[in-house]
């Protein structure tokens, strides 16, 4: 598995005009295990994108599909900046979910727009302790 997190700054006010952009062309990309759009919870002009992938071979290819090429296009006008990107590689004993109870909750807004990609998520997220 091939993974990444990234911070995208929006235009100031265009946060979920581009949210809403960055989950339109995810249903279609082949190896996509989870892509997910978070809004941050301090800063009101950026967003938090987390990719799961089968491999980095599938990430980079989904990058030359048309429809991936069309919604970069339509995203460049509303994109301030980057903050940063975390690529990583999951290792077997990550995938364990037996001690799921000692890991920090994810809390959501019931309120905010969800999406599926495998599975796919726009939504104001906060940890819980």
């Amino acid at each position: 598995m091939y993974g990444l997190i990234g911070k995208i700054r929006a235009v100031p006010g265009q946060r979920d005009a581009l949210a809403s952009l960055l989950i339109q062309a995810t249903s279609a990309m082949p190896g996509c295990l989870s892509y997910i759009v978070a809004a941050d919870l301090i800063d009101p002009d950026a967003l938090w994108v987390t990719e799961v992938w089968d491999s980095s071979t599938s990430h980079r290819a989904s990058l030359n599909l048309p429809a991936v090429q069309q919604a970069i296009a339509k995203r460049k006008p509303l994109i301030a900046g980057f903050g940063g990107t975390i690529r990583n590689r999951a290792s077997r004993w990550l995938r364990s979910t037996s001690k799921m109870n000692e890991r920090p909750n994810l809390s959501l807004n019931a309120d905010a727009p969800r999406r599926a990609c495998g599975p796919s998520v726009v939504a104001p997220v906060s940890l819980v302790r």
